[in-house]
């Protein structure tokens, strides 16, 4: 069941009309949002962001994590390449009367921020459109020493889960090929280092690789969702933790090295 906050604002997004935000941007806001805010702020407690002084929210899409993170730490700056989703995040702000936030448009390849200017840096699903190495050597560059990292993104399970579950045993064609090409893509960036087309996925010896050579030490690395084990009312991993034993999405929990 929704909370009366997560039907407000759901029911704000539809009845809003904005300037440069599309009817379809505000259908993926609402879909992002009918999780229910429950759900954004039960998983920031398990997995312990709460209580920085500074929190970047790194591709935060329409803010549905922001929001939450704002109620738990002292600052949260936010921002994300799609000006769209920032205009509907700065919309939705009022509603929450959160005078500790800040929207921004920005890419994470070349953040608009000073050298160790945050306390924690949270990075939910957005690493995938991205070159994995720029973006986490900024993150070293603007996170304080010992500070804490937190990313999920795309893993190798996905593909399998496209092409098998999705394509060959619903007779679709379409996941297939998705599957096919986001297979393709990523082993181009993982043995050679080039990328192609997004998303990608990085596999888990890769992406460990580049955190410690961007001087951070990972904590926990595992599928969506099983840190601290969410597995409750307000949480189900998407198309399930792991397929053929590899994670659909990872998460990681890591510290900047002093």
């Amino acid at each position: 069941m929704k909370s009366d906050k997560t039907s407000h604002v759901i029911n704000f997004i539809q009845k809003t009309q904005y300037f440069i935000a599309t009817k379809q941007d505000k259908q993926q806001a609402i879909y992002e949002f009918q999780r229910g805010l429950d759900y954004y702020n039960y998983r920031l407690k398990v997995i312990n962001f709460i209580g920085y002084n500074h929190v970047l929210d790194a591709g935060c899409g329409f803010g549905q994590y922001s929001f939450i993170l704002s109620q738990h730490n002292k600052k949260v700056s936010a921002i994300d390449l799609n000006r769209n989703y920032i205009e509907i995040a700065r919309s939705i702000s009022k509603l929450f009367n959160s005078e500790n936030i800040s929207f921004n448009q920005g890419d994470l390849h070349k953040i608009n921020a000073n050298s160790q200017k945050f306390d924690a840096i949270f990075c939910y699903g957005v690493l995938m459109y991205t070159k994995e190495n720029e973006v986490l050597k900024e993150f070293s560059r603007i996170l304080k020493p010992g500070g804490q990292l937190y990313i999920c993104s795309d893993g190798p399970g996905l593909p399998f889960y496209k092409i098998i579950t999705l394509g060959i045993k619903k007779l679709e064609l379409r996941p297939i090929l998705s599957g096919i090409n986001l297979l393709i893509q990523s082993i181009w960036v993982n043995v050679f280092r080039k990328y192609i087309l997004y998303p990608t996925f990085m596999t888990k010896n890769n992406i460990l690789k580049l955190l410690k050579s961007n001087n951070f030490t990972v904590q926990y690395y595992g599928p969506d969702g099983s840190y601290g084990n969410l597995n409750n009312k307000y949480f189900t991993a998407h198309c399930g933790k792991t397929y053929f034993g590899l994670p659909h999405d990872y998460e990681i929990i890591a510290t900047k090295n002093a």
